[in-house]
């Protein structure tokens, strides 16, 4: 049973467009945390390849569902953040799982104490192999300038994103826009956790369109 506090701590938003293979390992890996005290939120653009009747399986779960067409990946995920009711929001889209089923208890108490909180990520590759993405100690312009925070396992405060949500004109790198404006611009403040959060599948629209991130980014 998923269980409920009134002052909860985080929210964790899923957005998904016809990728039901993806789906199905994001929402297991959901479904067996040990701390259910969060708030689930799926945003589906209108997938027509089962992926809508896979989430009526899982409705005990899901806190907010909506499956309606939508401008790009950032739209979907500013209509996430207008029903965020938690003091942090994570994206695990479709494709993306936790770590472990214990990986939500172990962040619960962690969170808290700055705007942004990172930890680990577990990067997969096609041909089977794995690396680790750590969180830095440090957050740095010259960082945020060639690289980022990984997105999916950074826990951002929802009070920023409410009030600056992310730019849906920019189609690629509108996460790094938003976390290079808030930490080194605002100097939101940032704390590194030890936790390995996520596994990420290389491969997404940021890794495959380099020239076209690189030219969002100037």
């Amino acid at each position: 049973i998923f269980q409920k506090t009134d002052n909860m701590k985080l929210t964790i938003i899923t957005i998904c467009y016809n990728d039901k293979e993806g789906l199905v390992r994001t929402l297991k890996s959901v479904e067996c945390q040990t701390c259910k005290d969060f708030q689930y939120i799926i945003i589906d653009g209108a997938s027509t390849d089962g992926s809508v009747e896979l989430l009526k399986q899982y409705t005990e779960m899901i806190d907010y569902q909506i499956s309606e067409k939508d401008n790009g990946i950032y739209n979907a995920m500013n209509k996430g953040i207008k029903q965020a009711q938690g003091e942090y929001c994570l994206f695990l889209n479709a494709g993306d799982s936790l770590c472990a089923c214990d990986t939500i208890e172990k962040v619960h108490s962690l969170l808290g104490g700055a705007d942004f909180v990172s930890g680990d990520t577990i990067c997969t590759f096609s041909n089977g192999h794995t690396s680790v993405w750590r969180a830095v100690n440090q957050v740095t312009t010259y960082l945020m300038a060639i690289y980022s925070l990984s997105h999916q396992a950074t826990f951002i405060r929802t009070n920023l994103l409410k009030q600056r949500p992310y730019r849906e004109d920019l189609r690629i790198v509108s996460d790094w826009e938003q976390m290079f404006y808030e930490l080194i611009i605002c100097d939101r403040s940032y704390k590194r956790i030890e936790v390995p959060i996520c596994e990420f599948a290389q491969g997404g629209i940021s890794s495959s369109q380099k020239e076209n991130r690189e030219r969002e980014r100037q």
